[in-house]
């Protein structure tokens, strides 16, 4: 498979781009950058969130900007211009888990943290009016995803005090009903994804010592159980897989699992359309 290199970015944390393929956000430690996709035009610099996290809006109009502390901010990018900026309740914080806009424009969902559970909040966007969901169910959030309803994955932590195990689970959040359908995977650890191509919910766990496999299509993963981090990503078009693991890389197809590039000394991936890549 020829990879080919279209542009590189100096001092990035991460690159993300918007879902019409217009747009690339760049985020280093104090900024945010906005570059057009086709020229790499630069459009606009961001400032008032610093180490942040940033999400698209599904119709790419809208950038929500998000730190772990207390700083969510939205930027309307026809205007490249401030939304507006909301908090969470006094004593909170936002956490690192994943946030996302809705489909309409109206609202922000936030996986937050609290040490020591997590919780859902919704945020109206005109009037900054802050609705918290769940937040007494001992659970940690670390995803959301647009599928038709919100697909969001975490584990419950057990009570205090017992030898039971975290239960990893998803949950598919109905916006328009504010409701949840709950999924556990008895297994002792499990992270999942979603392929809108085969419409079903996979997840990847360790088999044994020796490998990692996806569920329930049984596929077994070309990687080997180790320490260190593993991140495993769909393309776009759920034709290719990335899987990333200790600073390396492998691009296959999915979901036959061939192996069509390996790169090394790699950061971390970030799969929409483009395969964009931070190289240490």
């Amino acid at each position: 498979m020829n990879m080919e290199l279209i542009q590189t970015f100096k001092k990035s944390y991460f690159l993300k781009m918007s879902n019409d393929k217009h747009l690339i956000a760049q985020v280093n430690s104090s900024q945010i950058n906005i570059f057009e996709n086709e020229t790499y035009k630069h459009l606009a610099q961001f400032k008032e969130v610093g180490n942040a996290s940033v999400f698209f809006s599904n119709d790419s109009n809208l950038l929500l900007a998000k730190d772990n502390d207390r700083k969510l901010v939205v930027y309307d990018l026809a205007t490249m211009s401030i939304r507006c900026k909301l908090k969470p309740k006094v004593g909170s914080s936002n956490g690192d888990g994943d946030a996302c806009i809705s489909h309409d424009n109206k609202y922000i969902i936030n996986l937050g943290y609290d040490f020591p559970y997590g919780y859902i909040s919704v945020y109206d966007i005109e009037n900054g009016k802050e609705t918290r969901f769940r937040e007494d169910m001992r659970e940690v959030y670390n995803q959301i995803r647009y599928i038709p309803s919100r697909f969001i994955d975490g584990f419950r932590k057990p009570n205090e005090g017992t030898s039971e195990k975290n239960r990893y689970f998803y949950l598919w959040f109905d916006m328009d009903n504010r409701t949840f359908e709950q999924t556990f995977c008895d297994l002792d650890d499990a992270n999942f994804l979603y392929s809108e191509h085969l419409e079903q919910v996979l997840y990847f766990t360790e088999e044994g010592n020796l490998a990692f496999r996806i569920l329930p299509l049984n596929i077994e993963l070309p990687i080997k159980h180790q320490q260190g981090c593993l991140d495993i990503q769909l393309s776009h078009n759920n034709k290719m897989i990335a899987l990333y693991q200790d600073n390396n890389l492998k691009l296959c197809t999915f979901p036959n699992m061939e192996i069509l590039a390996e790169l090394s000394n790699i950061g971390y991936v970030i799969f929409p359309s483009l395969l964009m890549i931070k190289k240490y």
